[in-house]
């Protein structure tokens, strides 16, 4: 079996290999959309761009029929309408799916969230809910922050079928559901420290010009509660952290 050290050798090889292939995908994303069925309500002409009529250039028509599961991928609203983007890549108006809701349907990332600012103000605004990790851990804030802060509002402990565990484990399980796992910090990112007993996870809120960055934390210099570090470092120091996993 090898050492954590040799482990995190080998992670690092492999998470420079997955940033090379993921820089050349489509858009810079990796891995698999997540995909949530809803019953059409009527027959639908798939759209190439969001906000096209049903006759437009390029259109499928009747590609979903009444009564079929439309497989969506995210939601994203053209003026005061909100549609619905397909994992074949093209569009349908929200309001003829049966989605429970007639706003955003639970769980469906936004298509095109804003992205985090250069420097995001500190702030605890953490809900308290677990998302299946241990409450008031570091985990669940972490969590707390990619559901809400980077609108990935499904992410939990099983999220892509990966189980996330303990905050040491957080970039093997990121890199088995496709994500960029890597030691560039980003505002957005999740800092992964897996040196310091069950590991710590962190969000980065902050990066400055030396490769440095700030983070937001929970239960670190305060039990169970909400702190904050400057200038931390990627590094194999048990106070610093090893990885970024990228979100976004």
């Amino acid at each position: 079996m090898l050492t954590k050290t040799a482990r995190r050798a080998t992670s690092l090889a492999i998470a420079a290999a997955t940033l090379t292939g993921a820089l050349t995908a489509a858009g810079g994303t990796a891995g698999a959309d997540q995909v949530t069925n809803f019953p059409a309500k009527v027959d639908l002409n798939g759209r190439l761009n969001i906000g096209e009529p049903a006759d437009a250039p390029g259109h499928i028509e009747n590609q979903y029929l009444q009564g079929a599961q439309v497989p969506v991928v995210c939601q994203q609203f053209a003026g005061a309408d909100l549609w619905d983007k397909t994992a074949d890549n093209t569009w349908v108006p929200d309001k003829y799916l049966t989605t429970g809701t007639d706003g955003r349907a639970p769980g469906v990332p936004d298509c095109n969230p804003a992205p985090p600012s250069a420097g995001e103000e500190p702030r605890d605004d953490f809900n308290h809910q677990t998302y299946g990790f241990a409450k008031d851990q570091c985990t669940a804030f972490a969590a707390f922050r990619v559901a809400d802060r980077l609108g990935i509002g499904d992410f939990a402990n099983d999220w892509r079928g990966q189980h996330f565990g303990d905050a040491g484990n957080w970039d093997d399980a990121a890199r088995g559901a496709g994500l960029v796992v890597d030691t560039q910090p980003v505002v957005g990112g999740i800092a992964v420290n897996d040196v310091h007993k069950v590991g710590h996870v962190a969000y980065i809120n902050k990066v400055y010009d030396d490769g440095s960055f700030d983070v937001e934390e929970y239960n670190w210099n305060t039990p169970l509660g909400y702190g904050t570090r400057s200038h931390v470092n990627i590094s194999d120091a048990q106070a610093d952290f090893q990885y970024v996993i990228h979100f976004k």
